[in-house]
């Protein structure tokens, strides 16, 4: 029996139906299944504190591609070859929430921020820092990629890290809403002068800065250690600051040492050191008071920096309660303590004190 071309068109209406409806069907199932396991990572708990290794839902490649302007996606260049993820965050969490990273070729890296602001701070304070005695500057560029896409297969760096790690649900992120992390975001330019927080009340000096030259492999890159104040009277952790030798020793400090695990006789479990670049710009004794330690904030002549922070006082000045003077393998270095209750003691097999004065700790500001 022959069709007639009524009956042809008919059954093609009709199978044009079914094929629209089963499309329609796969597409909800798709959703579907998109949602759910979305909801399944965006729930899951940190099995560790600095990332996951495994990517939470991540768009398709085709969407990859940013429209103009600046975007959260950074290019990097002038980090080395011996670079890897959690190094990368380091630097890059002082300026905003890290949520992903990868290491390309050629040294390299993608760095891709939780928005554009973040984006914006970490191109505005880090492009043009020196890290390797104004040899070596970093650059810090908008990616043409609106994000990290999932490289799929993991691969590994030659320090068996993986080349690219997420931080969407880093604990160590510090631009978070919540108030106790509001005094974390230090939003300073980069200065020889590191501020670290978040160490424990019977911190050592002599541990913090040999843990730094001996990452630095530099034997004179800090100069000095000053061991600030509590602010509350119940303070569970200690403050301080540590003055390097250049710039780009304190980036690479950063770079290396920042979120480094201190071990405490009070507790335990160990403490996460944070490194910050400071606001103070200088650090030295009083003229004609041997007893008083001045800060000062006055930005410096320099032209790659724009100098910003988020502090109106320009100096400060505290009462120290003990100064000591050492040498390390012929390396001079000074620690302040003004603290009213000092708790360490310089280690006598490593250092030598030269000098050692007392007094009553306090703390005046000028503005």
């Amino acid at each position: 029996m022959f069709e007639t071309d009524d009956h042809v068109h008919l059954r093609s209406k009709e199978e044009a139906t079914v094929t629209e409806r089963v499309i329609i069907m796969f597409s909800a199932l798709a959703m579907f299944t998109g949602t759910k396991g979305r909801t399944k990572c965006g729930g899951s708990t940190e099995s560790q504190i600095r990332a996951a290794e495994i990517p939470p839902f991540r768009r398709s490649s085709s969407s990859q591609t940013r429209r103009a302007g600046p975007g959260k996606t950074l290019l990097v260049h002038g980090l080395g070859n011996k670079i890897n993820c959690d190094k990368v965050f380091n630097m890059f969490c002082l300026y905003g929430n890290v949520t992903a990273v990868k290491i390309l070729r050629k040294g390299q890296v993608l760095v891709e921020l939780n928005d554009v602001e973040a984006a914006k701070r970490c191109v505005a304070h880090l492009h043009l820092l020196p890290m390797d005695q104004q040899k070596l500057k970093l650059k810090v560029k908008y990616s043409n990629l609106s994000y990290i896409r999932d490289q799929g297969k993991v691969i590994r760096l030659s320090d068996g890290t993986p080349a690219q790690k997420y931080y969407d649900t880093s604990k160590l992120n510090r631009f978070s809403y919540k108030a106790k992390f509001v005094n974390e975001r230090r939003i300073i330019a980069p200065s020889k002068i590191l501020q670290f927080f978040n160490t424990p009340l019977d911190i050592n000096g002599s541990q913090i800065r040999r843990a730094v030259i001996n990452a630095l492999s530099c034997k004179d890159a800090v100069q000095s250690v000053t061991i600030l104040p509590q602010k509350q009277p119940d303070a569970k952790f200690s403050t301080g600051l540590l003055e390097m030798k250049s710039v780009d020793l304190a980036a690479k400090a950063i770079l290396l040492l920042n979120h480094m695990e201190l071990e405490s006789s009070r507790s335990k479990f160990p403490f996460l050191m944070k490194l910050c670049f400071s606001k103070w710009l200088e650090i030295q004794q009083k003229s004609g008071d041997s007893s008083a330690l001045v800060f000062n904030a006055t930005p410096r002549n320099t032209p790659w920096l724009f100098y910003r922070h988020e502090h109106r006082v320009s100096m400060m000045e505290y009462k120290v309660s003990r100064v000591t003077r050492a040498t390390d393998e012929d390396w001079p270095w000074t620690l302040w303590d003004t603290r009213d209750r000092t708790m360490e003691a310089i280690d006598p097999e490593a250092e030598t004190p030269e000098d050692t004065q007392y007094g009553p700790s306090t703390a005046r500001t000028v503005s």
